[in-house]
């Protein structure tokens, strides 16, 4: 099935699509009258190019799933849809030339995942998620560069595998409700003072040698990394007298999967 139909249909009933896994799928189809339409799942249709850009009229829509459209070309304007909580585009690797642009009127944006697509950058107004939770940039091997970050709402950071970033973007405000952020495999070499500013911090996944922190304070932090990595790039958060402090309180420090420093304190971390 390369399309559904032709033209427009009176779907005002319809408040749900699964066409995931329709592998010959090219192209939605109009859905200007599917009004109250409000999930549409296109998840691994692998030969879909274009999106219609009708789905921009589809002023309910609160979950649209893109996963793993690895042909994936055009995709329409998403500014309008006001309810949209969930946009997952993890996987579309075709999108070499798109620059997402998020402007007020996503206001309900909860959940974004960009992962393993070609983007080079997120524009500044990426900010304007006010509502945003979770963000997922992991394996954006082309992103070189993050604006400042000020999402009061964000829970959960992924730029793993994000290879060629190598600076950490400047924390412009308390994001104190972040709790989870994840820098496995980028080039980051080094945290700003300002990740201060991540005071609800609880998890710090990375396993890059040579990382640093400048005046990083946590009260409550599990530091987890590569077990190959891990010793290295801790000394560098830590110094060797404190890990050797945790071993003897019965925390793993040598060759770890995950080192829980909750009880060190405060002034500990550089």
């Amino acid at each position: 099935m390369e399309q559904l139909w032709e033209g427009t249909k009176p779907l005002q009933k319809l408040v749900h699509i699964d066409l995931s896994d329709s592998q010959y799928l090219n192209k939605t189809p109009d859905l200007t009258k599917a009004t109250n339409l409000q999930r549409l799942n296109l998840q691994r249709c692998v030969s879909l190019v274009e999106v219609d850009p009708s789905i921009s009229a589809l002023k309910k829509l609160v979950y649209l799933n893109l996963q793993g459209c690895k042909e994936l070309k055009i995709l329409p304007s998403f500014t309008d849809m006001n309810f949209l909580e969930v946009l997952n585009l993890s996987g579309c690797s075709n999108l070499g030339k798109y620059r997402p642009v998020f402007l007020e009127g996503m206001k309900e944006l909860k959940i974004l995942c960009l992962g393993e697509t070609a983007i080079t950058e997120l524009p500044s107004s990426i900010n304007n998620l006010s509502r945003l939770q979770i963000l997922r940039l992991g394996g954006c091997r082309e992103l070189r560069n993050l604006p400042s970050i000020h999402l009061k709402s964000l829970q959960d950071l992924d730029l793993s595998g994000c290879s060629n970033l190598e600076t950490f973007p400047e924390i412009s405000k308390d994001m104190k409700e972040l709790k989870e952020l994840s820098l496995d495999e980028t080039a980051i070499t080094e945290l700003p003072s300002s990740i201060n500013h991540l005071r609800g911090l609880q998890t710090l996944s990375l396993s890059n040698q040579g990382l640093a922190t400048k005046g990083f304070t946590s009260s409550s932090l599990v530091i987890t990394s590569s077990t190959e990595k891990g010793q290295m790039l801790l000394q560098n958060v830590i110094d060797a007298e404190e890990i050797e402090q945790v071993d003897e309180e019965g925390y793993k420090s040598s060759n770890t999967d995950k080192i829980d420093v909750r009880r060190l304190k405060s002034d500990q971390f550089r």
